[in-house]
């Protein structure tokens, strides 16, 4: 797993991403939907390879390169 989380401030950002990895992705998505200006990018091993997903106001990601 691994995460980035984007906030006005840094120092939040750089906290909420380790308790988030932590917690794994699906109650990281819970938590990050509760934390008005934030957002996350998760990426998670599938079965298929890479899985990435967004929660918070980050919509969706736009894949610049495979």
């Amino acid at each position: 797993l691994s995460v980035t989380v984007i906030t006005p401030q840094g120092s939040t950002a750089d906290a909420l991403s380790t308790g988030l990895f932590v917690l794994g992705a699906t109650e990281g998505k819970r938590v990050i939907a509760q934390i008005p200006g934030a957002s996350a990018v998760f990426v998670e091993q599938g079965p298929n390879g890479p899985v990435i997903s967004t929660a918070g106001k980050l919509a969706s990601l736009t894949r610049l390169s495979h």
